[in-house]
């Protein structure tokens, strides 16, 4: 059993630490997950100051950040997996990225600042259209495949949504069927068959939304989610060398989630270990030009959460 360095989660914790401000628009993420994993004052600090850029100090603000997204363009970024393929889908669901973003904040503000803002959030989005996105992507099997965590975060998310509107009883989510979903269209399709990562954060953030993206503990641990997370490390098992780094220590977060010891545990901590970047104390994609801190960001903050005690 690989003994675990004990100075590479202080090295890359401490490095992220002081580096902070250099974080930019990151900030959020790495002290939200920080926040929720760790449960640390520090980064809770740190996301109080972020409030008012999240989301707002009042109703008005709350409206206009809303606004703001309802009326931005969003192109899907260089880093996005199977963008070529997402693309093409996304064009049956124009408003999806919006609403996926409005949901999350939804999500994350009622969690890390107790604050409701779905009231708000309901006089500017049209509930059916959610709805009727929600049902297109439950019946086009192959979107929601390719898709993957796009559309997976706006369902679960939708979930949410309702839930706090007391629309509840909306056709209930079944964590069941979207497995099934991975288990045939990943299969059949000869435009998913091979594509590892995408499958990889369809089956994570099966999980990781469960969890509320880490608020929450998953109370069915022994059913489909782990069904789900086995099905991931047979995938990193068989196609090791072409899974990326970010995926493998997701699927260790997700371990985590589900309490369940994987056998790669210590193959995935010894390549953490040769990929600390040679300049700076935080871990790289070595297949990747885009290794800048604040890039690095995901994969590093994973990597605390998967390794640190």
């Amino acid at each position: 059993m690989v003994v675990l360095t004990k100075n590479l989660t202080k090295l890359i914790g401490s490095y992220y630490d002081k580096n902070y401000d250099s974080l930019g628009k990151k900030q959020f993420h790495f002290s939200s997950r920080h926040y929720l994993w760790f449960n640390d004052k520090k980064n809770l600090a740190r996301l109080k100051r972020l409030k008012s850029s999240y989301i707002g100090n009042n109703q008005k603000e709350v409206e206009a950040i809303i606004l703001n997204i309802l009326n931005k363009n969003y192109r899907l970024g260089k880093k996005i997996k199977a963008r070529k393929l997402r693309k093409k889908v996304l064009l049956k669901y124009p408003l999806l990225i919006k609403y996926e973003r409005i949901l999350f904040k939804i999500l994350f503000t009622k969690h890390l600042y107790k604050y409701d803002i779905s009231p708000i959030a309901l006089k500017h989005l049209d509930l059916n259209n959610l709805i009727k996105y929600r049902d297109a992507l439950y019946k086009n099997k192959k979107d929601l495949a390719t898709l993957s965590t796009l559309g997976l975060n706006f369902i679960y998310n939708l979930r949410f949504f309702l839930n706090l509107i007391h629309k509840d009883n909306l056709n209930k989510l079944d964590p069941a069927y979207l497995f099934e979903v991975a288990k045939i269209e990943y299969n059949k399709d000869a435009s998913l068959t091979n594509r590892v990562n995408l499958q990889l954060y369809y089956y994570t953030h099966c999980i990781i939304n469960e969890s509320e993206f880490y608020f929450k503990k998953i109370k069915d641990r022994d059913g489909v989610y782990l069904k789900m997370l086995k099905t991931a490390e047979r995938i990193i098992f068989t196609n090791y060398l072409k899974t990326r780094l970010d995926n493998k220590v997701e699927f260790l977060v997700c371990c985590k989630l589900l309490n369940y010891k994987t056998k790669l545990f210590d193959l995935i901590y010894s390549e953490c270990e040769t990929s600390l970047s040679n300049s700076d104390n935080y871990l790289i994609n070595k297949r990747s030009s885009l290794n800048d801190l604040k890039n690095s960001e995901h994969r590093n903050i994973l990597f605390l959460m998967a390794f640190s005690k």
